[in-house]
C-alpha cells in the first residue's frame, strides 16, 4: 500500500501555493501545478469570451497557445529568481506577468521547462521526499 502513496501522493499546498524548481546557474522558478484550482479557475475565466465563438468546434491552436501563455504568466509562475534581462544581461527581471509572458514567448524552451515542471507530480512531492530522506 505504501508504494501507491509514494508514487501518487502530492502535497496539495505545494500544488496551490507553488514550489521552487531550481534550473541551475541561479535560475529558480516557483510554479503552481497546472491542474491547481487557481490555474483551472483562471483558464475558465480567460476562455469564457471564446465560448460562444467556438461552440461545438475546437478552438484554433494559435488561440489555445495564447491562452496557455497567459495562464503560465498570470497563475503558474508565482515567482522567480535569476532571470536575466535580455536588454541588459547584468541585470535581472522582476517577476511580473508581463515579464513572464515576454520571456516565455521569446524563449519557448524556458516556457516548456516551466510547463513540464507544472505538470509533473514529482515537482509537488518534494516535501514528502525530503521527509523520507531524513528518516
Amino acid at each position: 500500500m505504501a508504494g501507491f502513496f509514494d508514487r501518487y501522493a502530492t502535497d496539495r499546498n505545494l500544488e496551490e501555493e507553488g514550489t521552487w524548481v531550481d534550473y541551475g546557474d541561479g535560475l529558480k522558478v516557483q510554479v503552481r501545478r497546472l491542474n491547481s484550482k487557481a490555474s483551472r479557475d483562471y483558464r475558465r475565466r480567460i476562455e469564457k469570451p471564446y465560448s460562444g465563438q467556438f461552440r461545438g468546434r475546437e478552438m484554433p491552436e494559435a488561440i489555445q497557445e495564447e491562452l496557455l501563455n497567459k495562464q503560465i504568466a498570470n497563475v503558474i509562475v508565482v515567482a522567480w529568481e535569476g532571470v536575466p534581462n535580455p536588454a541588459d544581461k547584468k541585470k535581472f527581471l522582476d517577476c511580473t506577468p508581463e515579464n513572464v509572458l515576454r520571456m516565455i514567448t521569446d524563449f519557448p524552451d524556458f516556457r516548456d521547462d516551466i510547463l513540464t515542471a507544472a505538470m509533473e507530480k514529482s515537482t509537488f512531492q518534494k516535501a514528502d521526499l525530503e521527509v523520507q530522506e531524513k528518516n
